[in-house]
Parts: C-alpha cells; structure tokens; sequence
C-alpha cells in the first residue's frame, strides 16, 4: 500500500519556511543523525560551557 502523505521536512529560514519532500527529507534525516551521533551530551555541553567559563576568568 503506498502512503498517500509523503515525508516533509519544514525548514526555517530568514527568507521564510520551506517545506521539502522525497529525497531530501532523507539527505536531512541523515545529516541530523548524524549531527546528534556527533554533538555532546547535555552533561558533556555543560562541562565544557563550565571549563570556557572558568577559563575566561
């Protein structure tokens, strides 16, 4: 059975929203997979964010 609704990516931006479909959806679906497999934890951005601080002191 074929989904009637496809995938949609809502992107905003200063031009305004952009609605995507198909193939990108997927290329973003990666690209944030892999931007959370790559970013730190909220414990890891709170230490660092601690160390900048205390550093800048």
């Amino acid at each position: 059975m074929v989904d009637p609704f496809p995938e949609v990516a809502h992107v905003e931006s200063p031009a305004g929203s952009i609605y995507l479909e198909a193939d990108t959806v997927d290329r973003l679906v990666d690209t944030y997979d892999w931007l959370q497999e790559h970013s730190l934890t909220p414990e890891e951005t709170a230490a660092f964010l601690a160390a900048l601080e205390e550093e800048s002191q």
